[in-house]
């Protein structure tokens, strides 16, 4: 709670008042799902309601105060501890003073969704500028039934916001890269981790393959630029769309598949199975195998990346509407 007056609220007395004001709480889990009584959207869970008495907004943004006064559990004074509100996009988003901050706030939030009981990140990646500047903070969750969860959090004027991070977006490894003459990347931010181990100068677009075309690239003017791909059509299609992203930036772009070290890798083993299979290796041996590797800047150059279709929504059974001559001039004017 926000301070001393809201630790002595209980759970059940935040159930009782979001009842009266029409706000449906309804048992998740260990906590609750309400109605926000902060904004007017219609859905009915959008509030989520910790065992606690915690609460988070996931439509408003709105936080255990913002609640607690929507429902006059407490008072109009102004609190320290209460954190304040930036405009993102036009809607309301908690500044936090650190990362430590908002990554506390972000990992409630992921397990408030699942009504399990939360547990700190698998892994945390974390994207600098080039002089060096901590900008952004990538999060990821994996859980048994094989789904993953990631959130990203960035630095913005004053602190720190629960948002992605804003286009052109830094590439993973960018200080570390900056001043060398030869770059390679890859496909997502553990195969990156796995090559820089041993001491390739690699980087990877955030969200590896699902956003390339967000990313800034200009910094590998006059560069020589490897890309390592995976060996099935979706990896592929990422060195075909990294490649004329750089073609014209670079001085010099080759395309490798490690399957051509190791051909028992697996159709999705990337840069990290390589890393790992060959652990016993001298590091500096792996990178001479790794330099030696073919080029497929043909193979990859002739690939055709189809867009995605735009999904159509079927309005064959939806009732056909005519308007006047008259009532097209008003919606003109």
């Amino acid at each position: 709670m926000a301070n001393e007056s809201q630790n002595s609220i209980s759970t059940s007395d935040i159930v009782a008042a979001l009842r009266q004001h029409g706000c449906d709480p309804q048992s998740d889990g260990d906590g609750y799902r309400a109605k926000c009584p902060c904004h007017d959207g219609k859905s009915n869970n959008s509030l989520a309601i910790s065992a606690d008495g915690k609460m988070y907004c996931h439509s408003c943004a709105a936080n255990t105060g913002d609640v607690l006064k929507a429902i006059r559990l407490a008072d109009d004074r102004p609190r320290q501890s209460r954190k304040p509100k930036v405009t993102i996009d036009g809607k309301p988003v908690t500044l936090n003073a650190d990362e430590q901050s908002v990554i506390d706030g972000v990992t409630w939030s992921v397990f408030q969704k699942l009504g399990t009981e939360q547990w700190p990140s698998d892994r945390v990646r974390r994207y600098h500028d080039a002089n060096g500047q901590h900008l952004a903070t990538v999060l990821l969750w994996k859980f048994e039934n094989g789904d993953k969860e990631t959130r990203q959090i960035r630095r913005h004027e004053g602190g720190w916001i629960s948002k992605g991070m804003v286009s052109p977006r830094p590439l993973y490894h960018l200080p570390d890269v900056m001043a060398a003459s030869d770059i390679v990347i890859c496909e997502g931010e553990r195969s990156a981790d796995a090559l820089h181990d041993i001491g390739i100068m690699v980087m990877t677009p955030t969200q590896g393959a699902k956003s390339p075309k967000k990313s800034d690239w200009s910094v590998l003017d006059g560069k020589a630029v490897t890309i390592s791909v995976y060996i099935d059509n979706a990896g592929r299609e990422f060195g075909k769309v990294v490649f004329d992203l750089i073609r014209d930036i670079a001085v010099d772009v080759r395309v490798v598949e490690l399957k051509d070290d190791w051909p028992e890798l697996p159709e999705k083993g990337d840069a990290a199975d390589w890393v790992e299979q060959f652990a016993d290796v001298n590091s500096g041996e792996l990178r001479k195998r790794f330099d030696a590797l073919p080029d497929h800047r043909e193979d990859i150059d002739a690939i055709v990346v189809k867009e995605k279709p735009r999904r159509q929504i079927d309005t064959s059974g939806l009732p056909k509407i005519e308007l006047t001559l008259n009532e097209k001039r008003l919606m003109i004017e």
